[in-house]
């Protein structure tokens, strides 16, 4: 983790030293195109790769990312949302398609990947997805949310959520 953090802070050094003074814009870090971003059990979590759809009068949103890592294997996690939508508000999640996955794979002493690990909503928990914006022109789609997860063994709680993504029609 330490190798990183210095590796980022590296970079931004020799991006933020590399500018020259007659250009402005020389540093301007491109805006990502979707995000998602959440506390996930308590632990600040991005992904970039958030993908959307909108058919007829349901919409479907998914998300890959990594939950956690350590010196010999990392943890993949993917959520699934599908409702039916009608427009700018808040949904409830109860009774839909919400589900989340996740897989350890290890990268220590060989590749290996574990069974993955499923979570259906918490029916005791007031699960919503709140979209506040649609613009049909660009497709992007942004929103809040809070969901929590359970299995026989375990939960995974997705708190005070931010999401931004291009939806396909």
């Amino acid at each position: 983790m330490k190798k990183l953090i210095y590796l980022i802070f590296s970079i931004a050094l020799i991006a933020t030293l590399s500018c020259k003074k007659d250009t402005r814009n020389c540093c301007v870090l491109p805006i990502p195109q979707a995000e998602l971003t959440a506390e996930r059990n308590n632990k600040l979590y991005v992904t970039p790769d958030v993908h959307g759809a909108i058919s007829n009068d349901s919409i479907t949103f998914t998300f890959a990312g990594q939950a956690g890592s350590n010196s010999t294997d990392f943890t993949l996690d993917s959520l699934f949302v599908k409702l039916k939508y009608s427009g700018v508000g808040t949904y409830s999640l109860a009774n839909t398609g919400a589900s989340y996955f996740t897989i350890l794979t290890n990268i220590y002493p060989a590749p290996a990947n574990s069974p993955t690990t499923g979570y259906q909503l918490n029916q005791q928990y007031n699960n919503t997805l709140v979209i506040t914006g649609y613009d049909q022109t660009t497709g992007k789609m942004t929103g809040t949310f809070n969901m929590e997860f359970l299995n026989s063994s375990s939960a995974v709680s997705l708190l005070n959520g931010n999401f931004y993504f291009p939806v396909s029609k």
